[in-house]
């Protein structure tokens, strides 16, 4: 077989593989959230569990991802500012040895030569020497200004992190950063790196914190009205947590008429507002 054939036959297989490994484990984040979910309300996992969609448990785990995912970016675009922070200082302090190595030689230069007979060399070298300082000085101003602009870029990554993530994040944001700046890893390998470590953070928090099972009432052709907490909406049932640790499922076809109300979104406040709410009216 021909090397493209290979190379092709190679990407056949390993692309589905990939992708069934990637809905597997979407699928063991969400049934592990929707665990902690059902626990939460007193329910028994082992018992309600099977009654969920494999979709909407790929769903839960998708929501997980994707909140992890949007924040690889900034998180991405802080660690090339401290990068450059960083870079910057140790320019400057290269830059400041040199030319003031450089303006010591031509100083001492130019006393050798205003002890000596010729007036026109040591002019000339004056001239240079000025030339030199100014140069020397303008230099020095650029290395200054990009430092700052760095740092103060810096200083606003480290607030929109403050203000756009949780503490956990947060936390898994900084060992993030440490880590791409300490080890310089390939592009793909970094990134894979920090979206782990914020994926881990976002389980940590919505394990301890899960969010609330939206509210449902359905009533049926017998004109029953069932309300309680929609556990799962399938094509063949509904099933409501009707209280005291019961579930009902009531068929489709039976269903007159039915509403969810969704609960308030309870996630985890970003430290930003945490820190400021007690100090706001």
């Amino acid at each position: 077989m021909s090397a493209d054939v290979t190379a092709a036959l190679r990407w056949a297989l390993t692309v589905p593989l990939l992708a069934v490994l990637a809905i597997g484990g979407l699928y063991v984040i969400g049934a592990g959230l929707k665990t902690g979910q059902l626990r939460d309300t007193g329910l028994s996992p082992a018992d309600v569990l099977p009654v969920v969609p494999f979709a909407q448990l790929v769903a839960i785990g998708v929501d997980a991802a994707l909140a992890a995912l949007t924040m690889v970016p900034v998180v991405i675009l802080a660690a090339w500012l401290l990068r450059l922070v960083l870079h910057e200082s140790d320019r400057k302090q290269t830059v400041d040895g040199v030319v003031e190595r450089l303006i010591a030689d031509h100083a001492q230069l130019r006393q050798e030569l205003g002890r000596g007979p010729s007036a026109e060399t040591a002019e000339h070298y004056e001239r240079r020497l000025r030339r030199l300082e100014r140069r020397s000085e303008r230099a020095r101003a650029s290395v200054v200004r990009r430092r700052w602009l760095a740092a103060g870029a810096s200083a606003a990554g480290a607030l929109v992190l403050a203000f756009a993530v949780t503490p956990a994040a947060l936390v898994a944001a900084g060992a993030s950063i440490w880590l791409v700046n300490r080890y310089r890893w390939h592009t793909g390998f970094a990134l894979a790196t920090v979206f782990c470590a914020l994926l881990l953070a976002v389980l940590v928090e919505r394990t301890l914190s899960p969010p609330p099972i939206p509210a449902a009432s359905v009533r049926t052709m017998q004109g029953q009205l069932i309300e309680g907490r929609l556990i799962a909406a399938t094509p063949r049932a509904w099933y409501v947590d009707v209280g005291d640790g019961r579930v009902r499922g009531v068929p489709t076809v039976r269903i007159a008429r039915s509403s969810v109300r969704p609960q308030g979104r309870h996630r985890p406040r970003p430290l930003g507002p945490r820190l400021l709410g007690p100090l706001l009216p």
